[in-house]
């Protein structure tokens, strides 16, 4: 259905079904080294789809979905998700998009420097759109945390659940 609906020009609503597996489509489409590409069954005929370039496009040129609203209850349970990178930023989307009440602790000192540190490969467009869908979502940032055992036992005894990116887990674990 995504193919389908950018095949036929309607790069919003590809958006709203490639927002439903990626909070940030620039970042994944960037990022995805695309190896259906390869396995497409078209490249026997030199017509394989250029499938990031697909992704890329709709995300650059779709309207984004907004889903805030007076029917969108949240979660009861809360969370937290210490560190950076990829794993923080996509796991960050992903429960603000089931509506759970997220907080991001990470070392950066603003969105921008956070973001960057996810995804410094994105070209400075891209890098300006994801920024802005990161500042839309519904994600409390607690910036320039020092993530230490102290800090994860504290962060502990407020959230419901605390998830921690490797980078972080590997400086806590011997």
């Amino acid at each position: 259905r995504f193919l389908e609906a950018a095949a036929a020009g309607n790069f919003r609503k590809a958006l709203q079904l490639y927002e439903k597996i990626a909070p940030f489509p620039l970042v994944l489409s960037a990022g995805c080294e695309a190896p259906c590409e390869g396995k497409c069954r078209l490249a026997e005929i030199g017509d394989a789809v250029a499938i990031r370039k697909v992704e890329s496009a709709v995300a650059r040129f779709g309207e984004a979905s907004k889903l805030g609203g007076i029917f969108r209850s949240k979660k009861r349970k809360s969370t937290a998700v210490l560190g950076s990178g990829l794993f923080a930023l996509f796991l960050a989307g992903e429960l603000e998009k089931k509506a759970y009440p997220v907080t991001v602790c990470c070392e950066q000192e603003n969105p921008e420097e956070f973001l960057r540190c996810a995804a410094g490969f994105l070209d400075d467009e891209a890098f300006r759109l994801e920024l802005g869908r990161l500042k839309g979502k519904d994600i409390q940032f607690s910036f320039g945390c020092r993530i230490d055992a102290a800090f994860l036992e504290e962060k502990r005894q407020c959230f419901d659940m605390v998830c921690v990116s490797e980078s972080i887990l590997d400086a806590l674990l011997p």
